[in-house]
């Protein structure tokens, strides 16, 4: 949303779309995400072996704002288990600029 474009806008399939993923958050292998070959349409010798690059590189906007790219980064995870929960990131450094009052607003649902 930062950057005010989809972050992984595939154009053609399903293999396009996840090559475009793994080219910022690297390709998975067995080591950052165990169990990744077991899952039964994951085919790791379709795609290009990518190393994980800094999210900045792929999106400059994260560099701007303090703690964005590190936020962005702990949600980013291919491995589920890897990723921020909605509750942890509540308490993330992104947030503790904001003014004390938004914390303090009623849920409307």
């Amino acid at each position: 949303m930062i950057q005010g474009v989809a972050a992984f806008p595939g154009m053609k399939d399903i293999q396009d779309q996840l090559e475009r993923i793994f080219l910022v958050l690297g390709t998975p292998s067995e080591d950052s995400w165990p169990g990744v070959n077991s899952l039964p349409h994951f085919k790791p010798d379709r795609f290009t072996v990518y190393s994980p690059k800094k999210l900045r590189q792929a999106w400059n906007k994260l560099g701007y704002v303090d703690h964005a790219e590190e936020l962005a980064s702990r949600f980013l995870q291919c491995f589920p288990k890897n990723r921020l929960s909605a509750q942890a990131a509540l308490n993330h450094e992104y947030f503790s600029n904001l003014p004390p009052r938004l914390w303090e607003l009623q849920d409307s649902t």
